[in-house]
C-alpha cells in the first residue's frame, strides 16, 4: 500500500450553503432519539461558528483542508471531511474536457455543481440521474474521474437482497470504467461493512494511495491515522455515524486491482 508524501500546504474550497436542517434533525430523532438531537444541535451550532471564525482544518497526505460544516449532517458526521477532500481531489485532477462520473448522488447535496454523470440505483429526486446498479451498468463510455462518497459500502450489504462480494464487484467496475490514466476516489466508513474492512485490512486491491482518518471528539474533529488504528473504530460506537474513514485513490496508469 503506497501512501504519497507531500509537503504541507493548504486548500480553501470556499463556502456553500444548503441548510436542510429540519429533515436531518427529524431523521436523528427517528433513528437515534432526543439525546442525539440535543448533542447534534449543539455540535451544529458550534461548528457553524468555528467554520466562519476559527478556520479549522484537517490534514490528508500533507495537505491541510478546511472542514465543511455547512449542513446539519456535515456538522455531525464524516461528511465534514469527505466533502472538502472530494472538492480538493476534483480541483487537483479536473480539466476543461474531463469526463466525470459520480456513483451515489452525494456531492449535489453540498453545493457541488460540476458537470458530471451520476449513477444512483435508488435516488429519485435528481434530474438526469441514472437509476442503475453500478455492477450491472453496461456502457462503452470511459471516464477520466470517478468519485464515490460513502456509497460502495452499501452495495450488496444494505440492499433488500444481500450479496456477499458485491462491494468488491463495484470497485472492480469502477476501475473498468476509467480511461487509461484516469483517477478514482472512493471514500468509505470503516467498521460498517465487513467486506470493505476485509478489502482494506488485507490489501486485496492495490490502490495507488490510501489515507485514513479517525474522529477524535464530539465536536467532529478528525486526525490522520494508520490503517490498523482506523480499522479498530466501529460505526456509531463512540460518535455519530462513522468513527473512521478511508480515502481510497486509484490511478489506472499506476495502480492495479487483482482479478
Amino acid at each position: 500500500m503506497k501512501v504519497k508524501e507531500k509537503t504541507i500546504r493548504t486548500y480553501d474550497y470556499g463556502y456553500d450553503t444548503e441548510l436542510k436542517l429540519i429533515p436531518r434533525l427529524w431523521g436523528i430523532i427517528r433513528h437515534r432519539g432526543f439525546k442525539w438531537l440535543i448533542i447534534g444541535g449543539f455540535v451544529y451550532v458550534v461548528n457553524i461558528m468555528s467554520q466562519y471564525f476559527l478556520n479549522k482544518r484537517f490534514e490528508v497526505g500533507g495537505v491541510q483542508i478546511k472542514y465543511v460544516y455547512n449542513t446539519a449532517d456535515a456538522a455531525n458526521t464524516e461528511r465534514c471531511v469527505e466533502i472538502p477532500f472530494a472538492k480538493y481531489f476534483l480541483t487537483t485532477h479536473i480539466k476543461d474536457d474531463t469526463k466525470i462520473l459520480e456513483i451515489g448522488n452525494v456531492l449535489g447535496y453540498y453545493g457541488v455543481s460540476i458537470k458530471r454523470k451520476i449513477i444512483d440505483k435508488y435516488e429519485r429526486n435528481g434530474e438526469g440521474i441514472i437509476n442503475s446498479d453500478i455492477v450491472d451498468y453496461d456502457t462503452a463510455e470511459k471516464f477520466d474521474i470517478i468519485i464515490s462518497i460513502s456509497t460502495i459500502e452499501h452495495i450488496g450489504y444494505d440492499e433488500p437482497v444481500k450479496e456477499q462480494g458485491k462491494s468488491r464487484k463495484a470497485l472492480l467496475k469502477i476501475m473498468d470504467l476509467l480511461n487509461n490514466g484516469g483517477w478514482a476516489l472512493i471514500s468509505v466508513p470503516l467498521g460498517y461493512n465487513p467486506e470493505i474492512d476485509d478489502i482494506v485490512y488485507n490489501d486485496l486491491m492495490k490502490f495507488s494511495e490510501c489515507y485514513f482518518l479517525k474522529r477524535t471528539s464530539i465536536l467532529n474533529r478528525w486526525t490522520t491515522t494508520t490503517r490498523d488504528d482506523a480499522l479498530k473504530c466501529k460505526y456509531w460506537e463512540k460518535y455519530p455515524a462513522a468513527n473512521s474513514v478511508a480515502f481510497l485513490i486509484y490511478n489506472k496508469k499506476y495502480g492495479y486491482l487483482s482479478p
